[in-house]
Formats: structure tokens, C-alpha cells, sequence
């Protein structure tokens, strides 16, 4: 089937609330009854507005809405001539497929400009940066001066100190994660060190914050350590890994104490290596053919940062006569290929090096040997067969053990144009789909919503196993752990929602949509990320909002027929929907629930980047829309019949990951082109996730009347 594409037209798009979108705009009376209409015009002290289900016409007194409404109604009223009544406002046009629209950063405003945009900030917060004593006062400031910079974002030196502030806010409210979050948009805006003020900020907010924030503020400081050393900005590392040490002691958790220590270790051996390699880096840079230094930086690349890519082509220039040949054959080699000669030798000789390398140069040597294994695996037998899926067993048990695996830290050194097989699961025959897949947040795991059950598959030995069958015969459209990280929550085919333990035991029961009738049916659901809220899709439409503890509704929004999936801001307040056969995209302010239209014409789905800054939209093309600038910054075709209603962004920001029914792809947004196909035969691709440490794509193809899900590991660690 071919997505006919559903075409909808927003007005403009303020960069930081988003809340003047002129066509479908969700009013509010003074009695808390909402309305889904277009503005026409203001006559007198009356609102005249357009329903958007069938034209009609309705007026509205001034003073039974809300501030807010009115407030918009004037700005269109007073936009004249520039705005006509009854017409959608013009759009901004798109960019060519294949071409990128990029902002250009500005210097960091200079002395004079900052003091006026302290005395800016000074007049307009200080009486309630004064008042804010508490955590829980300090951190809402955060959002309040991230957006009044947005509307100051012209005005550098006021922007710039407004968000310097609310860095500085979110530090003193004890708050790591939303500290370096901040202080990405200044970094997104100016020319500043970005690891810089990470660091800063992560140790202030270490030393702020309490027992209760301490942990989730150990494995933020941790992440920004593993960035700094990964930059190779050894000072500032040590600065973020002192902090996330003192957080860790402060949370208690022997566990994260030891976990810390043993991530800290490796960044001490990275701050060393890096030491005894300045000199051969500073040779290169004089004599781009010395082949001493070429061996020497080469090793360093590829054994201690496991930057291969970067790595081998200088081991091929190097000195060391058996290692320039080993990189040399294998940057001869083609990508994607499977039961290679030539790749199953590499694999047994780097194997070989790994063996005779020690500490963390051993493991990087070794995983890289996993990894050409892997690609020959497919067509090996006998004892090359059970000899390679040994070897690939200690390279993935040696990188747990040393802090490498699992979501161990922010992901670097990879190739997202070189993905090897990594085995598959058989879920059986039946016509049920597997529209939902999900890692487990150490991405050891897959969550699989099949038939009455949701499977647990362990991604390392490939077992599969029920693990919540709940007491009843009615088929799980999804389901996801619940905030306590014991139980689930499970969106059932008959409407209701469930939470039951892990023996599949009914602890509460909910119809939490239509249970009869043609729109029978909860398709998915999801928590907010403070754990509080549970949003659940139902069919016709309906996406309704729950306390997470009681199940009581907090609200509710129809939308188009049969949205999909959802994905969550962590810190920002949006979530967005996609309804799989209209093709739209739907940005949602989850709480307080109202719609918020804000998206060029698309189908499928839609992700938030890591920075929270940029949305992936896919459909019959792949578009990045920055949600500051409020416009298509990247538009990519993409040969897909029918798209799936997930799309992933990479950890890097950069790589997306999204497919269709025939095929599923990376995209390297800079570049503007896909960087790797995954090779799914006759399979229909059903569903696809991917690992929150972004090393392995799950893909949910059936051949037929056969399910299955069919695992990919990313190169280059």
C-alpha cells in the first residue's frame, strides 16, 4: 500500500513556545471548555472563528477566553493586509532535495554587550531568581529564561546572558543533565567551548544537588567526562570525572561507585596514551609521510580510540610492515561484505594482534576483530563457524567487563556505514504484526508486544523467552516497563490498558478507549520522562492522558485516525505522534495537554534529535525541521512504497535511522544521502528500534505468514 500524503498547513512558529499556529489552533474559554478552530478576524469585542470540522462559523465574546487566545486573536487581527482571512499564511519553501540550509554560529557577544544583557536579565528575573530558594523552584526558571531568549535571540548579548543564566539556574537546582542541556543552545548559537561549560556546570550541579539527584547527575558528569577525553580535552574530563565520582559517593549506590571508578580508570589510560602521541601528531603535521609517526598515531587511532576509519589509513603509511599490510587489505575491502575470504583472514590476523596488545589497546583490537567476523558468519561452518562465535563471545564479554558495553557512555568511533548481521529471533507464524519493538535502557534486551504476550530476547545469546503473559486471551498492540522498573504497562487490542507484574498477574484495569465499535482498540502508549504521566494512542483518533500512579484522565486530544508511536523531549515539555495512514506528524504539550500544529506536509514518523532542537521527519522524503528556525533545514528522497511509523536518531545527532516496507536505512543528515541499506530480501519490514547506546538496530520482518526480528551491530568500536 502507498501512503496517500495528508497535507496540512501551519502558521509561523515562534522558536521558543510554539503556540501561534493560526490553522487548527486549540482555544480555551474562561470555563476551561476547548475549541478546534481557524481564526477569521476580530469584530469589535467579538472573536470570529472557523471550526475546522465543517467550515462553520461561531462567535465568540472577547472575555470568555483566556488571555493567551486573546492575546493571539489581536496579533492576527493587527496583522492586516499581511494576513487574509479564510487563507492559510504563506510557507517557507522547502529546500531542493539533497540540499542543506545551515545556520552560522555568531561570537560570544563581547564585555559591554554582556553587561547589558545581565542588566536585561537582572530587571526583567531577579525578583523571582531571588525568590527561587529550592530545587523545585529553581529548575521551571530554567524553561522561563531559555524562551524569553529565544524572543531575545536577535539581540545577542541579551540572549547570550539570559541563557547563561538559565545554566546557571539549573546548576544551583541541582540538576546536571539540564545544565549541559542549556548549555547546548548556547553552543548551537555561539562560538563557545561547549566541554568547557559542560564540565563547569556538571561539577556546580554535583555540588548542589541532593542524594536524590545524585545518581542520574553521576552518569550526566560521567557522559560529559567520556566527551571531554573523547575530544581529547583531558582537563576538562578529569574536571567532569572528579564530579561524577563525588556524585556517585553522594547517591550511596556502592554500585555506581564502583561503576564510576572503573569508567574513570579508562579515561586516565586515555589521558596517558594521548601523552606519549602529541609528539608523532606534531611530527605528521610537519612531514605527512613520516612513517614512524604514521605508525604511531595510526596505532593510537585505531587501539586506544578505536577510530578505525581514521586509523588505517595512516597504519597503511606506517613502518610496521605486518600491520600496513593488514590496513591496507582491509581498506581494499568493499562495504556490507559477508563470507569474504580475505575478511575472515583480516578477522583471524587482527585477532592475532589483539592477543599480543594489552588493557584497553587488547579489547579496541579484539571488538574490531568481532566485527569482521560477524560479517563472515553467515557462510561459515564447522569449526570456523563455532571458532568465530567464540571469539565474538569474549569480545563482547571483555568490553561489559571493562565499562565498554551496554550503555556504558556517550557513543563515539563508529561507522555508520559498515553494520554487521548479529543473529535473529523467530517469534513463529501468524497474521498478528510486529508493529513494536523496544530495547531495555541498558540495550542488553529487546521488548517484543507480540500476540497475547511480550516477549523478552536477550541480545547477546539470542534466547527468547515470554516475558509477561497477562491473564487474559486478548492480543497486546504494545507495551512498555512502567516507572517503578518492575511491572508493565501493556495497550491492549480490546481498548483496555493494563499494568500487571512480570507473572502476568492483573494489578489494574482501565478501558481506556473505545471497546466496541468500529475504533476499538489502544495502539500504543508511552510514559512521560518524570514518570509521572501515561499517554496512551487509541484507534479513531483519540490520544488521552492518565496519572501515572491512579490511572485517572488528565485530558484527552482527538487527533487523525490510528496514531502509532510517540516520542517524548526528556526535558522539554513536547511530545510528538504519527498517524501511520494520513501521513501527520503531531506536536503535543503533554502537560497540559493541547495540540500544537507546527509541520510541513509528511508521513509516517517523527523523532526528536538528542538536542531536543531538530524533529526527523520520514515519508515519501526524509526532512529535518529545526524547530528554532521554524523551516526545513535537510530534505532527502526517500524510495520507500510505505514508511514505518518509527524514526531514530543516532546518539551523534547526525545519523538517522528510518525505513519502509521494502527497505530500512541510515541517513547521514550532513552529508544529505544514506549511508547504509539494510539488506532485507523478500522480509516486509514491520517495525524497527535501536539500542539507546546506539550500537544495534532491531529490525521486525516477516516472510509471509513467518515473524521474526533480525538484529544489525554498528562497526568501528
Amino acid at each position: 500500500m502507498r501512503y496517500a500524503t495528508l497535507l496540512f498547513i501551519v502558521g509561523t512558529l515562534p522558536c521558543a513556545c510554539m503556540d501561534s499556529v493560526v490553522w487548527g489552533r486549540t482555544w480555551t474559554d474562561s470555563q476551561g471548555n476547548t475549541l478546534e478552530a481557524d481564526f477569521d478576524r476580530l469584530d469589535g469585542n467579538v472573536v470570529v472563528l472557523k471550526l475546522k470540522a465543517g467550515g462553520k462559523v461561531v462567535r465568540i465574546p472577547a472575555d470568555r477566553l483566556t488571555a493567551s487566545d486573546l492575546k493571539f486573536a489581536q496579533q492576527q487581527a493587527n496583522k492586516g493586509k499581511d494576513s487574509i482571512p479564510g487563507k492559510p499564511p504563506v510557507q517557507p519553501r522547502d529546500p531542493p532535495l539533497g540540499k542543506t540550509q545551515t545556520s552560522v554560529k555568531v561570537p560570544v557577544p563581547g564585555l559591554e554587550d554582556q553587561a547589558k544583557g545581565e542588566k536585561f536579565v537582572t530587571e526583567k528575573f531577579n525578583d523571582r531568581l531571588t525568590a527561587a530558594t529550592t530545587s523545585a523552584q529553581k529548575l521551571p526558571l530554567v524553561l522561563q529564561l531559555s524562551n524569553e531568549a529565544a524572543k531575545n535571540r536577535k539581540t545577542h548579548g541579551v540572549c547570550y546572558a539570559l541563557l547563561k543564566q538559565a545554566c546557571r539556574t539549573a546548576a544551583e537546582g541541582g540538576d546536571a543533565e539540564l545544565a549541559t542541556k542549556t548549555a547546548q543552545q548556547i553552543a548551537d548559537q555561539f562560538d563557545a567551548n561547549l566541554l568547557k561549560m559542560q564540565a563547569v556546570l556538571v561539577a556546580q550541579a554535583v555540588a548542589a544537588g541532593d542524594a536524590t539527584q545524585s545518581a542520574k547527575n553521576a552518569e550526566t558528569a560521567m557522559g560529559i567526562a567520556e566527551k571531554c577525553a573523547a575530544a581529547e580535552e583531558f582537563e576538562w574530563a578529569r574536571k567532569a570525572a572528579d564530579a561524577a565520582r563525588a556524585a556517585a559517593t553522594k547517591s550511596g549506590r556502592r554500585e555506581l561507585v564502583g561503576a564510576v571508578a572503573k569508567r574513570s580508570r579508562l579515561l586516565v589510560q586515555m589521558d596517558t596514551d594521548y601523552a606519549k602521541v602529541k609528539d608523532a601528531i606534531a611530527a605528521l603535521d610537519k612531514d605527512a609521510d613520516n612513517g614512524e609517526a604514521n605508525g604511531v598515531v595510526g596505532q593510537y587511532k585505531c587501539f586506544i580510540k578505536a577510530r578505525w576509519d581514521e586509523g588505517l589509513p595512516l597504519l597503511a603509511k606506517g613502518s610496521d610492515g605486518k600491520l600496513a599490510k593488514l590496513a591496507a587489505e582491509e581498506l581494499a575491502l568493499p562495504p556490507g561484505m559477508a563470507g569474504d575470504e580475505v575478511a575472515a583472514r583480516l578477522a583471524a590476523s587482527w585477532w592475532e594482534v589483539g592477543n599480543r596488545a594489552e588493557g584497553t589497546a587488547k579489547n579496541n583490537v579484539r571488538a574490531h576483530a568481532a566485527i569482521l567476523y560477524q560479517r563472515v558468519l553467515p557462510n561459515l561452518t564447522g569449526a570456523a563457524k563455532t571458532n568465530a562465535e567464540k571469539r565474538i563471545a569474549v569480545s563482547e564479554a571483555a568490553a561489559t567487563s571493562s565499562g565498554q558495553g551496554g550503555a556504558s557512555g556517550p557513543l563515539v568511533n563508529v561507522r555508520y556505514d559498515r553494520l554487521a548481521p548479529a543473529g535473529q529471533f523467530s517469534l513463529g507464524a501468524g497474521e498478528t504484526s510486529v508493529d513494536h519493538i523496544r530495547f531495555s535502557p541498558d540495550s542488553r534486551e529487546l521488548l517484543i508486544p507480540y500476540r497475547d504476550a511480550i516477549y523478552l530476547a536477550d541480545v547477546g545469546s539470542r534466547r527468547v523467552r515470554p516475558l509477561v503473559r497477562p491473564m487474559t486471551k486478548i492480543e497486546v498492540c504494545d507495551g512498555v516497563p512502567c516507572p517503578d522498573g518492575q511491572n508493565f504497562a501493556l495497550a491492549m487490542k480490546s481498548g483496555h490498558v493494563i499494568i500487571c507484574d512480570p507473572r502476568g498477574k492483573i494489578l489494574q484495569d482501565i478501558a481506556a478507549h473505545d471497546t466496541t465499535g468500529a475504533y476499538t482498540g489502544a495502539l500504543g502508549l508511552g510514559y512521560s520522562p518524570d514518570g509521572s504521566m501515561l499517554v496512551t494512542l487509541g484507534r479513531g483518533g483519540m490520544i488521552r492522558f492518565w496519572d501515572a500512579k491512579t490511572l485517572e484522565r488528565k485530558g484527552e486530544i482527538r487527533s487523525d485516525p490510528d496514531n502509532m508511536c510517540l516520542d517524548f523531549q526528556k526535558v522539554g515539555p513536547y511530545l510528538s505522534t504519527c498517524c501511520v495512514h494520513h501521513g501527520e506528524v503531531r506536536l503535543i504539550e503533554w502537560r497540559r495537554p493541547r495540540l500544537v500544529k507546527g509541520f510541513p506536509p509528511t508521513t509516517a514518523g517523527g523523532a526528536f534529535s538528542p538536542d531536543e532542537n531538530r524533529m526527523a521527519l520520514s515519508g515519501a522524503s526524509m526532512r529535518v525541521w529545526d524547530l528554532k528556525q521554524n523551516k526545513v533545514t535537510v530534505q532527502l528522497k526517500n524510495d520507500g512504497d510505505t514508511c514505518l511509523a518509527t524514526t531514530y536518531w543516532f546518539p551523534d545527532g547526525r545519523h538517522v535511522l528510518s525505513g519502509s516496507q521494502h527497505s530500512a536505512q541510515i541517513w547521514d543528515t550532513e552529508k544529505n544521502q544514506i549511508v547504509w541499506r539494510f539488506p532485507t530480501g523478500e522480509a516486509t519490514a514491520e517495525s524497527l528500534a535501536l539500542s539507546p547506546d546506539g550500537l544495534v538496530v532491531a529490525l521486525g520482518l516477516r516472510v509471509g505468514k513467518a515473524r521474526f526480528v533480525q538484529l544489525w551491530r554498528l562497526g568501528g568500536r
